[in-house]
């Protein structure tokens, strides 16, 4: 007993150190500048515009803009400061504050062994780590969101007192702050919650003031983003819900360009699909005809997630999770089919909300992994909490009682911690390939200049970094296809294909095009080669692209280029 007890305690220490291993890791990987493109589209750039005008205003050009902004206004104290790398450890806390959490719930139903575990789970996970290094705001929803779920269950345990449903409101209501994807948050947690409440009280008429006080509380704290939004565009939830006599639109972004961007080399592969055919589709068709699925294909998508994710690639949902969240699970169902004691309340909760998050998510969008982030703290308990019924099962009923101990080694824990070794397995093969490919020794120690790491990851930053350092205060620049990435701009520029169209559409003399761009302001042009010949291909009838080429060859000049890009200004 002294020898196990010894043991369990060298295995609290390493899952201690490999906990600290981790952090410390992530850290390291999120020490260099950002390049991804939402935090360079919003999470940052929307930030830096506040401060430079000196508060917060509407930028109708960005529908951005109009989002909730919870952590992005938190990342505007170290942007003030000129540092754009801090923003990413407050991103990182969230992660940390969730796997926190995740160790004090499991601690209580559990072990410490048990609590850590979940912990190191968590902090592991691919798309976990993935979002650690980066300016995104998914990593403060799953917290909120978990955060809430934490305050039921003890509302739940504590005989329903209204603090504790009041707290986890609270926390709905900064999830919706965070990201629009709260609102399924507060609709799910509204209902299920009455899966919590005792036999006894559901019987009574004010079972009804639970989930309405609820989400009451959620929606106070969550309405000052829904007062500025009704203010600016008449709409309490714009750009997600419109007004049908809005006037307030936001200017169109290019839809070719959009679709370029976010579903990839898929679409390289059928030019044939033109941008406004796309737009009309739902996702279900753009599965079909962009990534050729098969419909049951497309139909085990919420299955597919767990095991063919893949950063970067929108076809297999730009992100990766873990097997053994939904095999875990999927193992608590069949089997409290046949002892329904198997699966206490909680982990019903738990379950049924992952399941909903999912297939709604599934019935409304096209699939990404961060979309149905807040479901992962869930199933991490749900998994661990699998593996300690699995110890269980294994103590009392399959191991006999002359080889439940070898050599003072627990057999239960040694398959147990084998299996969790599986687990983790991939997790530390992901993490080395992330680790390579984000480099992040060569900046650190200073081998790649801060310019030169960005230029690395966005070969457009050349361009802009010269058109910052010679551009005079007042210039205005047209961005073409630069998938809206506005944030190391340091002059005002619009992202506007349809701009652009329209000029060529409407004029008449040679000179019109340059005449409307500088009407507007413009002096200067940046645009993608590639995606620029394509759009060209696609949209523009022959005497449009004759007046397009005349406009670059007789009222432009070539001040800048590289393989991917090219910086004109107007004569």
């Amino acid at each position: 007993m002294i020898i196990y007890r010894q043991g369990e305690k060298l295995c609290h220490w390493i899952l201690k150190i490999v906990l600290n291993v981790t952090v410390l890791f992530i850290g390291i990987l999120a020490s260099v500048p950002p390049v991804c493109r939402d935090s360079l589209t919003h999470h940052l750039y929307i930030p830096k515009l506040y401060l430079k005008s000196g508060g917060i205003h509407e930028i109708p050009y960005i529908p951005f803009s109009y989002y909730p902004q919870l952590l992005d206004l938190l990342y505007m104290v170290p942007l003030y400061f000129r540092n754009d790398i801090f923003p990413k450890y407050i991103h990182f806390a969230f992660a940390i504050a969730t796997a926190f959490l995740i160790y004090s719930y499991l601690k209580s139903k559990s072990d410490k062994l048990a609590a850590l575990a979940g912990a190191l789970f968590f902090l592991t996970i691919p798309v976990v780590v993935k979002l650690s290094i980066t300016v995104y705001v998914d990593l403060g929803l799953i917290f909120f969101t978990f955060a809430s779920v934490f305050y039921l269950f003890k509302w739940a345990d504590s005989q329903l007192k209204w603090r504790y449903l009041t707290i986890s409101g609270i926390f709905t209501g900064l999830a919706l702050g965070t990201k629009y994807n709260g609102i399924l948050t507060l609709i799910l947690l509204a209902l299920l919650l009455l899966l919590l409440i005792p036999d006894q009280e559901r019987k009574k008429i004010r079972v009804l003031l639970y989930p309405l006080v609820f989400a009451i509380t959620a929606l106070v704290i969550f309405s000052p983003w829904m007062i500025k939004n009704y203010v600016w565009t008449g709409s309490p939830l714009y750009p997600l819900y419109k007004t049908g006599t809005q006037a307030h639109e936001e200017e169109r972004d290019d839809r070719y360009a959009t679709i370029e961007e976010e579903q990839g080399s898929a679409i390289n592969k059928d030019r044939k699909i033109q941008a406004d055919q796309n737009s009309s589709m739902n996702h279900f068709l753009v599965r079909k005809h962009v990534y050729h699925e098969q419909w049951w294909e497309t139909l085990s998508i919420p299955v597919r997630i767990f095991f063919q994710g893949k950063d970067d690639n929108p076809a297999l949902f730009d992100g990766k999770l873990n097997p053994f969240l939904f095999v875990i699970p999927l193992s608590f169902l069949i089997l409290s089919f046949f002892d329904r004691k198997i699966m206490d309340r909680e982990i019903k909760f738990l379950i049924i909300f992952s399941t909903l998050y999912i297939l709604i998510v599934f019935l409304q969008t096209d699939m990404r992994i961060r979309y149905v982030a807040p479901v992962i703290p869930p199933l991490v308990v749900v998994s661990v909490a699998g593996l300690c019924r699995l110890k269980e099962y294994l103590q009392s009923r399959v191991l006999s009682a002359d080889i439940r101990v070898v050599g003072g080694i627990c057999l239960s824990d040694l398959i147990i911690g084998s299996i969790f070794c599986l687990i983790l397995s991939g997790h530390v093969a992901y993490s080395r390939a992330l680790f390579l490919q984000t480099a992040p020794c060569e900046y650190i120690s200073g081998k790649v200049s801060r310019n030169e790491y960005i230029k690395r990851f966005r070969p457009e930053y050349e361009l802009i970094e010269y058109l910052n350092r010679t551009a005079s205060q007042d210039s205005k620049i047209l961005a073409l296809f630069l998938g809206n990435r506005g944030y190391y701009f340091d002059n005002e520029v619009r992202f506007s294909t349809v701009f652009m169209f329209n000029a060529v559409k409407y004029s008449v003399e040679k000179t019109d095009i340059a005449d409307k761009l500088k009407k507007d302001g413009f002096t200067h042009v940046i645009l993608g080669f590639d995606l620029f010949d394509n759009w060209i291909k696609h949209n523009l009838q022959q005497e449009e692209y004759i007046k397009m080429r005349a406009f670059f060859d007789n009222q432009t000049y070539l001040i800048k280029q590289n393989n991917s890009y090219g910086l004109y200004q107007l004569r």
